[in-house]
């Protein structure tokens, strides 16, 4: 199989992962099968690689992927070669951004089409006490993203704490979510953003002077909103 092409591959209820080849490529998609139910972290297997030879730059999870479901799996993964996650049926509202910490040559997050409705960067995270002493509220990944993908959720609002984390972002996706509100400090911390998806909000107005931090903004999208 040439590396440019996708391996597929089915984890299964008794953890066992069934994948249409254990060669060298690009895209590694991983369907969880575990009749909506976490699996039980007993079964992992030891001294096993799940996936042979495949060391993927980009890696999809789809399925009822639960959040213990998915640190397992990034766990036994090889994970040095990851650059993009894709993550589809997350089964929480809530996701910690810590779960990705492991990646460490990560530069692309998609986090589209769940049910989210808010993204932290750890549950020990304490927004009532200042964050900068807080080593569980920061995410030092976040300063190589440079695409984030958040559409079709359900967000109602994205502090500037939490874009602060992606410095150098270049393409933000918040379309198709519950926004009603821009605040005016939001893209102070990411001058970088080339593109910005808002289209499919419930934003009523929004003041132009948002805008003027992204100095090297080439497309914005704001429509049905």
């Amino acid at each position: 199989m040439a590396s440019g092409e996708i391996a597929e591959c089915t984890l299964h209820s008794n953890l066992a992962l069934a994948c249409s080849t254990d060669q060298q490529t690009q895209t590694l998609a991983i369907h969880i099968d575990n009749h909506d139910k976490p699996f039980r972290a007993t079964d992992v297997p030891r001294n096993q690689s799940w996936v042979g030879g495949i060391r993927p730059w980009n890696l999809t999870i789809t399925g009822t992927v639960f959040a213990s479901d998915l640190e397992m799996l990034l766990t036994h993964l090889p994970l040095p070669t990851i650059g993009h996650i894709s993550v589809r049926g997350y089964d929480a509202a809530q996701f910690e951004l810590a779960v990705l910490g492991r990646l460490v040559n990560l530069s692309s997050i998609d986090l589209s089409d769940n049910r989210l409705n808010r993204i932290v960067t750890s549950t020990k995270c304490d927004p009532k006490k200042p964050l900068a002493p807080q080593r569980a509220c920061s995410f030092p990944l976040g300063a190589q993203v440079r695409t984030l993908a958040l559409a079709n959720n359900d967000l109602t609002q994205v502090k500037p704490q939490f874009l602060g984390l992606f410095p150098h972002l270049q393409t933000l996706d918040l379309s198709n979510n519950r926004l009603t509100n821009i605040s005016s400090s939001l893209f102070q911390r990411t001058p970088a953003l080339k593109v910005l998806k808002l289209k499919g909000n419930r934003l009523a107005h929004v003041r132009h002077s948002t805008f003027a931090p992204l100095t090297q903004l080439q497309n914005l999208t704001l429509r049905t909103n």
